[in-house]
């Protein structure tokens, strides 16, 4: 029997899944000749911002079946921060919408032997299995049991610091931050009871957890985990150098600038719900305090802080910045030192090297050129970048091939395949690169 034929027995019939329908025709699967090599494949279910887009990409230019795909309504403002989709399956109209994920979902089943995922408490091909409002995490979703049960190897990757990890053992790791989060005193949001929940749920499930270099703490520290740079992919193109150089910024985003001059970027995404009282994780006071103290000095310098803006856009504005701030509590950095990394500009931002237990620092992060600063030392560090541009290009070259070894889309790609590899083989990922 099927999962789904022992959950519905003696249920009362209903349109949805697990008491309904059988969504998969019960019919006998094909055998495989097993002197034809199957084709690698692999459905990204949910977006991750532009990240699996830009890797099934990729990954179709070595010859994998790999799709990015979506459920996002294209008229919402939601929309407007991605790059696009394989497969957007939305649908205004909840019953067409249901019969559509059912239908693709079958297909799914049978076309692909990898599932990644990523989104606390979405780890379902069907909106309705989400259980992204509960503190406890704990409703079974059949259709990833269902994919398991035929062989499909399941993945994850986080999403935010509080991603597969408690609030006690993120603080622990790094006191600064969690007391300045808006998100500290809202359960729903973050608690050590949800997270922990959600961990215990993901590490029953997933076969491959990418924590992309964050540290490898509470539920993401598990011989599923990969630590190095896998899924987070950015095109190098699309985040060129010349951008705002010898490329002309469009008319409409162009920042007026005066010779000598020095643009330091800033950027908050919902920067509301995540600041109280003027103080976030981010450290966005102390980058505006550093700003004053430097304009006070007789520096020529100017704040540009952005707030929700798409990254389509967005890259204009880092494209025309000479510096680039991105954190300074976190240890790690997240979309727009990446970004700015790739731009080849100068990104400051807060970076510890020292993981947890002694453990050694991944290579992306051993290697890592961002300039270290804290909300301490932020004005020190602006002020000698400031003051060197030969400094500042320095870093800029530097900071473009690292994000070129590190997070390149077809490089990505490559090192998604060799884990991919791996964990078919042996049943785990590779613990490091080698």
């Amino acid at each position: 029997m099927t999962l789904h034929h022992i959950e519905a027995a003696e249920q009362p019939p209903t349109l949805n899944p697990p008491y309904g329908e059988e969504p998969i025709r019960d019919v006998p699967r094909p055998e495989r000749d097993p002197a034809v090599p199957r084709r690698r494949s692999v459905l990204f279910v949910n977006p991750s911002y532009y990240n699996f887009h830009f890797l099934a990409g990729s990954l179709r230019k070595r010859g994998w079946d790999a799709v990015s795909m979506a459920i996002v309504d294209p008229n919402s403002d939601y929309a407007q921060h991605f790059h696009g989709h394989d497969w957007n399956l939305f649908e205004a109209d909840a019953n067409k919408q249901q019969q559509i994920l059912r239908e693709r979902f079958q297909e799914a089943a049978e076309r692909f032997d990898m599932f990644h995922f990523a989104g606390v408490g979405t780890l379902s091909f069907f909106p309705y299995n989400y259980d992204d409002i509960s503190k406890n995490h704990d409703s079974i979703p059949w259709d990833v049991l269902e994919l398991k049960r035929r062989g499909a190897k399941i993945g994850y990757s986080i999403t935010g610091c509080h991603d597969l990890i408690t609030q006690t053992g993120f603080e622990a790791w790094s006191p600064g931050m969690c007391p300045k989060c808006a998100w500290r005193e809202r359960p729903e949001i973050c608690s050590d009871h949800r997270m922990s929940a959600w961990g215990w749920k993901v590490r029953q499930l997933a076969d491959l957890i990418c924590i992309e270099t964050d540290p490898p703490l509470d539920f993401r520290d598990a011989a599923t985990v990969f630590r190095e740079p896998l899924t987070f992919a950015i095109d190098p193109e699309f985040w060129r150098p010349e951008l705002g150089r010898t490329i002309p910024v469009p008319e409409s985003l162009r920042e007026a600038k005066v010779d000598g001059e020095i643009l330091i970027y800033h950027s908050v995404g919902n920067y509301e719900m995540r600041t109280r009282q003027g103080v976030n994780v981010k450290g966005t006071g102390a980058v505006i305090a550093a700003i004053d103290r430097l304009k006070a000095e007789g520096h020529a310098v100017r704040l540009l802080f952005r707030k929700d803006v798409p990254s389509v856009d967005n890259r204009w504005m880092l494209a025309q910045a000479d510096i680039i701030v991105d954190q300074l509590n976190y240890g790690r950095y997240g979309a727009t030192a990446r970004e700015g990394m790739m731009l080849g500009r100068p990104v400051v931002g807060r970076v510890n090297k020292v993981e947890a237990r002694g453990l050694p620092a991944v290579q992306a992060i051993a290697e890592c050129p961002i300039v270290d600063a804290s909300e301490e030392t932020v004005y020190e560090v602006l002020r000698d970048l400031v003051t060197d541009p030969d400094e500042r290009a320095r870093i800029g070259d530097t900071s473009r091939a690292h994000a070129e070894r590190w997070w390149s889309r077809d490089v990505l790609a490559e090192r998604y395949e060799r884990v991919y590899d791996h964990l078919h083989r042996h049943g785990r990922p590779p613990a490091t690169l080698e």
